[in-house]
Formats: C-alpha cells, structure tokens, sequence
C-alpha cells in the first residue's frame, strides 16, 4: 500500500530551517541586494526575500536607521518574517486535519527558532541609547500585530517584547493579529508586574490550552486571563485579570446589540 504523501509549502519557510538541498532555490541561499540597494542580513526564502526587500523599500526611513546595525536589523526580519508567517496561517485550510497538524508543528518550530535571534538580541541590551534605538523600531514596526506605546527608554517596555517573543505561539490561536488590543496591553501590565508569574503561566496555558479552549469563539487572550485569574498567586492581580474580562465582555455584548 503506497502512503499519502504530505507536502508543507515550502515557500513560507525560511532558510534559517534546514531544508532538504532540492527543496532550496539557488537565488535563496545568499543574502539578496535588491535593486534599490537594500541588503538583507538573514538567509530567507526568494518569498521573503521579496516581502522583505518591499518592506524596507516602503519604510525607507527605518531601513536608513538600522542598516548600519547588522544585529538590529536581523531581528526586526525575524520579526517581519514571524508576523507574515503567522498571518498565512490564519488563512491556512482548516480543513484537512493530517496536513493541517504537520504544518502547524513545523510553523511552530520555525517561529521558536527565529524567536531565539530576537530574545539573544534583547538579553545583550546593556544600555539605553540601544534600548531607545530598539523600543523606537518596534513603535514604527508594530510586529504581530502588537499596539506599541511611543518609545520609552524603560526595561518594562522591552519585557513585553521579550514576552510576546518568547510565547509567539499564542498568535497562532488567534483569528486574527491584533483582534483584542485592549486584552493585550492588559497582559502587557501583568508583564510589567510580575514578568516571572505571567510568563509561567503563559507557558502552562499554551500547554494545556487544547483542553482549557472549550469554547472557541472566545478570544485566544481572553481565555489567558481568565486562566491566569486561577492561577496567580496575588490577589490584585486575580482582581485586575477578572475587572479587564469583565469591561471586554460587557463590550462585546454592548456591540453585538448595536
């Protein structure tokens, strides 16, 4: 009996993941200068390497700012990438089980594996012109969708960039990147207060959100919160969690009657 073969469109990868050599287009092994002069820093696929040569092109303004920075400008293609990666997700079938689960475990490793650039960037951070220069592209870039307060020069600031980095995963859940902004700068001040607690239990609910998610119309952040409310340790902030799902439902029924 011949077994179904299953393929991942391989097109949504990037170089960064070892692939077979037959699988890898010539054009795609360099880092490409485009015509406009604007030099990638990491290995991509000829997709990527397109979307991101457009981008720069489009937000000269950025790409002039970080060109120089090598590091920098690796993580903001990493993040470009992840956010475009993410969103060809939400438009992925959802039909076809099989594929559907081998896809999503390489997309997940693929996002894992571009999360560490960013996170080693962010742990080398060790003053604050650089913190400043760094926090400043995430408010013009905005990657995954996030709503990023203008740049402050605060370590507060970059844990949460830190935190979105490092649970990327989450973003897959969603039906959309940036469908509950409200919930989201909430999650961003339990960041803020304890970066410890809310990452640990951001961990244990993407571990266990298969049999907590029972009703899948629920925003993906929304039932953080109220799994972080049953499992936090300090009462405030099981008050702020429950009061932040409490204003987000009254909102939605508010507009469902509208």
């Amino acid at each position: 009996m011949i077994k179904p073969q299953i393929f991942i469109p391989v097109d949504l990868g990037v170089e960064m993941i070892k692939k077979p050599r037959y699988l890898m287009k010539p054009s795609a092994k360099k880092n490409r200068v485009g015509s406009n002069g604007v030099r990638l820093r990491g290995n991509w696929s000829l997709t990527y390497q397109e979307y991101i040569i457009s981008f720069w092109i489009t937000h000269k303004n950025i790409y002039t700012q970080i060109k120089f920075d090598p590091t920098l400008q690796l993580v903001l293609e990493s993040q470009i990438v992840q956010t475009k990666l993410i969103e060809k997700v939400h438009r992925f079938p959802q039909s076809f089980a099989p594929v559907e689960n081998v896809f999503m475990s390489w997309v997940q490793l693929t996002l894992i594996s571009q999360s560490e650039v960013i996170l080693n960037y962010i742990k080398s951070i060790e003053d604050p012109f650089t913190s400043h220069t760094f926090m400043s592209t995430q408010f013009q870039i905005q990657p995954y969708g996030l709503k990023i307060d203008p740049p402050e020069i605060s370590w507060d600031e970059i844990k949460i960039i830190q935190f979105w980095s490092t649970y990327m995963c989450v973003f897959l859940k969603m039906q959309k990147l940036g469908e509950t902004p409200s919930l989201e700068r909430s999650i961003g001040k339990l960041v803020k207060f304890n970066y410890k607690e809310t990452s640990n239990i951001m961990r244990k609910f993407l571990i266990h959100i298969d049999e907590y998610s029972i009703n899948q119309k629920v925003p993906v952040l929304a039932q953080f919160l109220q799994y972080f409310s049953e499992l936090t340790e300090h009462k405030a902030q099981c008050e702020f969690a429950l009061g932040v799902l409490s204003e987000f439902h009254k909102e939605c029924t508010l507009n469902q009657n509208l």
